[in-house]
Formats: structure tokens, C-alpha cells, sequence
């Protein structure tokens, strides 16, 4: 399988429109299926999909049209709906995490970590757990753990990142450490470096390392 972990827009963010990042998308979505027909790939939404670029609104207010994100989840779930399950195509329209079963024993997690983002000003309306999605993370690493499955954990922006907002980078670090003798490995985009970043639990000589 293939983990897509998000920007497929240009990053000209001052030219960007609604119309634009649709072509974009679709270009690149046709692209990686005519690519990888037989081969799965796991998309993630980047900070540069929605218009205006980094601006994730909370569901609570797609009603207003300038807000309402529906047309780039829409759009991006049915690019790779071939590639995934109905339950998981239906979580990712609804904000962009979900998570899909690829083997036995095995699952991949996959984050809208854009929710984390300090570019994103919608950050400010809700700061602990916009959409409840840590929370959901947390239930889904428990399902797994007790089905004594390995996780693959994915997503955009990496959380520890200094973009990440921090509160919301602890509560993640304690899911992480709770969950982490199932974690196998994290993948994240976002910075245009190849990077690996360790995750610790404590703090001086009494840290250890628990994932990477």
C-alpha cells in the first residue's frame, strides 16, 4: 500500500480557489490510481487542500458556505473510495481520519493532525480536541490493542513539530505512550525533509524512548 500524506495542491497559497485545488486534486488522484491500480493507497489531507490554505472550520459552522468544507473531503474520499472501505471513506468525509485494516493484525490510524496546526486559525476555536478526534484515536488504539493488533500511525503535520500547537501535541504524547508497545511506526509529511523524529515519555535521565 502506498501512504499519500497529503499537500497535493501547488503552494502558491495567494492563487488559490475552491475550482483550483479541485483540478489539483483530481489531477493527482488519477494520476497515483491509474499508478497504483492495484495497489491501495491511504490518502491524508495536507494543510494546503482546503481553500483558504491551512483553514480547517469545525463542522459546526459548514453551514456557512465560505466555511463548509464538505467539497474537498467529498472529493478526495471519492478519488480513492476504490482504495478503502465504505466505514472508512464515510469517517474521512467526515474530517479526515479513519482507519482500515490493510492485513490481519495489522491496522493503519490515519490523522487530520491539521487540527494541530498553529497556521490554522480555526485552532483558536476549539484548542483541546477540535472534533473530538483524539479522543476517537484513543478508542480506535484500545479496539486495536485488545484485538492484539500492530498499528501504522499517519498523518500530516508531525506532532512535536514546532507548528504542532504543543497542548495538543501532549495529549497526543500521552496516546502514544500509552498505546506504545503496539505502535510499529509514524509517518508524516508537512516538511519537505527527511526527517525521524523520536517520541519520549519523561523527561532528563528518566526518559525513554516509546515510538518513532
Amino acid at each position: 500500500f502506498v501512504l499519500l500524506t497529503g499537500d497535493y495542491v501547488h503552494h502558491a497559497i495567494w492563487a488559490t480557489t475552491v475550482q483550483d485545488n479541485q483540478a489539483h486534486n483530481s489531477r493527482v488522484g488519477s494520476m497515483l490510481n491509474n499508478l497504483f491500480n492495484t495497489t491501495r493507497v491511504f490518502p491524508v489531507v495536507g494543510n494546503h487542500e482546503p481553500h483558504p490554505c491551512n483553514m480547517y472550520a469545525p463542522r459546526s459552522v459548514w453551514d456557512e458556505e465560505d466555511f463548509d468544507l464538505s467539497w474537498m473531503f467529498n472529493q478526495i474520499g471519492d478519488l480513492y473510495a476504490n482504495h478503502l472501505p465504505k466505514e472508512a471513506v464515510d469517517s474521512f468525509r467526515n474530517f479526515g481520519f479513519y482507519h482500515v485494516s490493510p492485513a490481519p493484525g495489522f491496522r493503519v490510524v490515519v490523522l487530520n493532525t491539521n487540527l494541530c496546526y498553529t497556521l490554522n486559525f480555526w485552532l483558536y476555536y476549539n484548542m483541546v480536541d477540535p472534533e473530538d478526534q483524539l479522543q476517537w484515536f484513543a478508542d480506535v488504539m484500545l479496539e486495536a490493542e485488545k484485538a492484539g493488533e500492530m498499528v501504522y500511525v499517519v498523518g500530516h503535520i508531525p506532532p512535536g513539530h514546532y507548528q504542532c500547537w504543543s497542548p495538543w501535541a501532549a495529549r497526543f504524547d500521552k496516546i502514544i505512550n500509552r498505546f506504545e508497545s503496539i505502535i510499529q511506526a509514524q509517518f508524516y509529511g508537512h516538511t519537505h525533509e527527511d526527517d525521524l523524529k523520536i517520541f519520549f515519555e519523561g523527561t532528563g535521565n528518566a526518559s525513554r524512548p516509546t515510538s518513532s
